[in-house]
């Protein structure tokens, strides 16, 4: 899938433990770069590309775990709340079957880079096992007690973090918990306690505040790249809330998919729908507070689902929609739920015990439909592209579908009827340019080119444009269309740079190291290490920095590769800590290389210096 390549690529250099820890430390989905995540896929490093159903087995062996862990900590809970054995295991089990079996998480396991969501939630239910594990000896040794539960609150947020960011969110569940199901322990002093909640459980529910209230407004470049504000983006995010409890409740197989991105943004909050969005949250949660002693398992259901939509589905500046932000989230309304039977009479137990069996029973009829049809790629990638006709990524993906099977022509001909309804979408038309090139290399595309020129540099952002502009230069450069020129690449990407909207690292760096390509290819020295320059500034990459010390080494130009080097040191390192100490290693291990080469002299029989050999790029 999409996200698949570009967080897991890397996957295809491991080789052994150094390629492997460079893999580990290489992540840029988060500000921390999930190693953890990043580390559990290590072992199937030799399955990919070609073997997809070893990252799927291992992702749903965790979903199978993390059921075991919901129930475990669904009971404990349960216990802490009062009920006897017996209900506790049986509100618990059910509640652990029926959120396994809920089709809306099924991409959280079968979209394989969603391993992250699945293991970060692995270890936040494991903190919280052991946190309601110490609570149970607040009667006998509360001190010994509260340092047990926070440490499990530590221990499971950082291993959660180092996965995922959500790992943060422990704390907020277990608050939620604390503050609509559970009574203040009767052993511990209510200083003590009431300090000890408002330092371990209140407070990073403030700094998380805090840290969202932070990220408003947007940015002009960043309201160029996502087309929404921040403000449209929580009103959105009120309407996509209520939809994602309808579809887990009541899951609708066509609406279910990977695909998202063609979500409408509400732009107004006196548009009616949004309006009632918003009116209808602000009304339950203050209802959840109001009645949260009357009705624990409603305030419960409503504070457990808002906390695990607080950091993905607020304020930053993600894409809308995910199906997969929902995995813990749904946690709550499902215990809610089924526990909520324990109110009931007999008789009205039995009859809600058998419709809740019947529920059961259609959800897995519902996820085996869906789950059958993530395994069948062709199929799929046809009907997410027929209930999604107005998605750019199912539109893609099916396009690409196509292309693997040889059907190159059908796969332009989709393209292009995506164009016809969304003339904006540039990225799409370097992407039919592509095609065209592979299929006709000797027909006359300059009027193709000349529209990309004048278009692109004030284009809607989409990741599509660096990837189909990197496939380009691949295939001129390769020689494999020749009706497209060096100056038509070089025009292209330039056009590229002057738009604002594509002012991010990663992007920049993509765009700055084909140019150099280019201009390598031309034999101007110059343009080339100006590219290369830029790329690196733009984003640290040891491998384009091995690039630029090989050519200027290979130009004889040692000295300027030295400079090189030197400036590379001066610069701020990566955000990423784990990445920062990547990149400083890689710099010593260039800087040794530059070194021998200029001590021992040794060349190869075609007249290239042999520790060269440690910078090519690989």
């Amino acid at each position: 899938m999409f996200d698949d390549e570009g967080s897991l690529g890397g996957l295809a250099n491991v080789s052994d433990w150094d390629s492997a820890i460079q893999f580990i430390s290489s992540g840029v989905a988060g500000p921390i770069g999930r190693p953890l995540a990043l580390a559990s896929f290590v072992p199937q490093a030799y399955a990919w590309p070609d073997s997809p159903e070893i990252f799927l087995q291992t992702n749903i062996l965790i979903h199978l775990l993390n059921g075991v862990l919901v129930t475990w900590l669904l009971y404990l809970i349960g216990r802490a709340r009062g009920s006897d054995e017996r209900w506790a295991s049986l509100a618990a089990s059910g509640a652990g079957v029926i959120w396994l079996l809920l089709p809306l998480l099924a991409s959280s396991s079968l979209f394989i880079v969603q391993r992250m969501t699945t293991l970060a939630s692995m270890f936040m239910l494991a903190g919280g096992i052991g946190y309601f594990y110490a609570r149970r000896n607040l009667e006998h040794a509360p001190y010994l007690a509260l340092a047990g539960m926070t440490l499990a609150l530590g221990i499971g947020m950082a291993l959660g973090m180092l996965s995922k960011e959500i790992g943060a969110l422990l704390v907020l569940y277990v608050l939620a918990t604390e503050a609509t199901l559970l009574s203040r322990p009767s052993n511990v002093p209510r200083g003590i306690w009431r300090s000890w909640f408002a330092l371990v459980l209140v407070a990073p529910l403030i700094l998380l505040l805090g840290y969202l209230a932070m990220r408003l407004p947007y940015s002009e470049g960043l309201v160029l790249r996502r087309d929404f504000t921040g403000f449209e983006r929580l009103i959105t995010q009120a309407q996509i809330l209520w939809e994602y409890l309808y579809l887990a409740f009541i899951p609708t197989a066509s609406q279910l998919g990977p695909f998202h991105d063609d979500y409408p943004v509400q732009r107004s909050l006196l548009n009616l729908p949004t309006l009632l969005a918003v009116a209808g949250w602000l009304g339950i949660i203050g209802a959840a507070f109001v009645f949260r002693k009357k009705v624990p398992l409603f305030s419960f259901a409503v504070a457990w689902y808002l906390a695990g939509h607080l950091l993905e589905s607020t304020t930053v500046s993600l894409e809308l929609y995910y199906e997969h932000r929902n995995y813990l989230p749904l946690v709550g309304p499902v215990f809610a739920l089924v526990a909520s039977m324990q109110g009931l009479n007999r008789q009205w137990r039995r009859l809600a015990g058998f419709g809740l069996a019947t529920y059961t029973a259609l959800l897995a009829g519902v996820l085996v439909t869906i789950s059958s049809l993530w395994g069948n790629p062709e199929m799929s990638a046809e009907v997410w592209q027929l209930y999604r006709p107005n998605s750019l990524r199912a539109n893609q993906h099916l396009a690409a579908q196509l292309e693997n099977q040889s059907f190159a022509p059908a796969s332009r001909r989709l393209l292009n009827r995506y164009l016809e309804d969304n003339p904006e979408a540039h990225g799409v038309a370097l992407q039919v340019l592509g095609i065209s090139c592979q299929l006709e290399p000797d027909s006359d595309h300059k009027e193709s080119i000349n529209h990309l020129k004048q278009a692109l540099p004030t284009t809607r952002f989409n990741a599509t444009v660096w990837s189909a502009f990197k496939q380009i230069t691949f295939l001129v450069t390769e020689e494999k269309c020749s009706n497209i020129s060096d100056e038509d690449v070089y025009a292209l990407g330039e056009a590229m740079l002057a738009n604002p909207a594509f002012e991010v690292g990663a992007i920049q760096h993509v765009i700055h190291v084909e140019l150099g390509r280019i201009a390598y290819r031309q034999r101007d020295f110059a343009r080339t290490m100006m590219h290369l320059e830029s790329a690196i500034k733009a984003f640290q990459n040891p491998r384009t920095l091995r690039m630029a010390i090989r050519i200027l080494v290979e130009a004889g130009r040692t000295d300027l590769a030295w400079e090189f080097l030197r400036e590379a040191r001066q610069q701020k390192p990566p955000q990423n800590p784990f990445r920062a100490i990547q990149w400083r290693m890689d710099l010593d291990q260039i800087e040794e290389a530059l070194s021998a080469l200029e001590s021992e002299h040794v060349l190869q029989p075609d007249g290239t210096p042999s520790t060269l050999l440690t910078l090519e790029e690989q």
